[in-house]
């Protein structure tokens, strides 16, 4: 099973991101978070594209700064269009409205805002791996017969 996370934030949240991909790339994920190459708009999303079709899970880094972002905004619009799961990190007490509220509405989101990290970070590798394995059994037409009553 590919276990290539694509996550997207807001550059000011680079620091938690960074702490939070070395603690993925230890548990054996492959983040894809450099994006500060990448200048020009159409190559910034070409970019964004290969990456997500690379990655079989979407790790949504919730924010106050990621709400505002119309580039965060635009990777999460893109997961429909490819079927990339998705998989929500809050870091702050912000609620999503609008276009991302419906973007992230049913994905398993977990809570780091004042909470114990090792545990939720636990859980959040839980949750990337069901969702990338949900992801595996799409892909391959498995879920259908894992799964055969249960809406995708």
């Amino acid at each position: 099973m590919d276990r290539t996370v694509f996550i997207s934030f807001d550059p000011a949240d680079r620091d938690w991101v960074g702490h939070l991909a070395a603690a993925l790339t230890h548990k054996g994920w492959t983040p894809s978070v450099e994006r500060s190459q990448v200048h020009e708009a159409e190559a910034m999303r070409a970019r964004v594209v290969r990456d997500l079709e690379a990655s079989k899970v979407f790790l949504f880094v919730l924010s106050r700064a990621s709400v505002a972002s119309e580039p965060v905004a635009a990777e999460l619009e893109l997961t429909r269009k490819y079927g990339t799961e998705v998989v929500v990190a809050r870091i702050d007490d912000t609620e999503p409205t609008g276009a991302l509220a419906a973007g992230i509405r049913g994905a398993p989101s977990i809570p780091f805002q004042g909470r114990e990290t090792r545990q939720q970070f636990e859980r959040l590798h839980a949750a990337l791996g069901r969702s990338a394995a949900k992801s595996y059994r799409v892909m391959t037409g498995e879920l259908e017969t894992l799964m055969p009553d249960d809406p995708i």
